[in-house]
């Protein structure tokens, strides 16, 4: 349950490295098991600003525990990655309920995918298929 109890600042984390890391810069986070779709779409935009992506659990980790590393390398030239993080920060105003215009938000809203699995699934992109082989492993 920690991948779902932490995905509100996983998305802001992820968010917040988009919009502050240099064109060819990196950026580790710590997240936990990554099996709901929520999560799964996270990566897959992380795996499409940045050259190259790991999901690393540590050998000093217990094998119980959860935690996981995502590593990005090299990120991507700011034409390919501001929409991306544009589009975390409207899913972060979404979700933590909070707008530019209004402030505070009576309708902020959880939400299950920001890219939908389907789509994951469809795209003919090595990324799907590492992502499953990261969580086999």
């Amino acid at each position: 349950m920690q991948e779902v109890a932490s995905k509100q600042i996983c998305l802001s984390q992820f968010a917040i490295a988009l919009g502050s890391v240099r064109q060819g810069g990196h950026f580790v986070c710590k997240i936990f098991d990554s099996f709901t779709p929520f999560t799964a779409g996270l990566i897959f935009l992380l795996s499409s600003s940045f050259q190259k992506i790991c999901i690393h659990k540590p050998v000093a980790s217990r094998p119980a525990n959860s935690e996981r590393y995502i590593i990005c390398k090299w990120k991507l030239e700011k034409s390919r990655t501001h929409p991306i993080y544009e589009y975390l920060i409207d899913c972060h105003s979404l979700m933590w309920g909070w707008t530019k215009q209004f402030g505070e938000n009576p309708w902020a809203q959880d939400i299950q995918e920001v890219v939908p699995l389907g789509l994951l699934k469809r795209l003919n992109h090595p990324f799907f298929e590492y992502f499953c082989e990261a969580n086999n492993r």
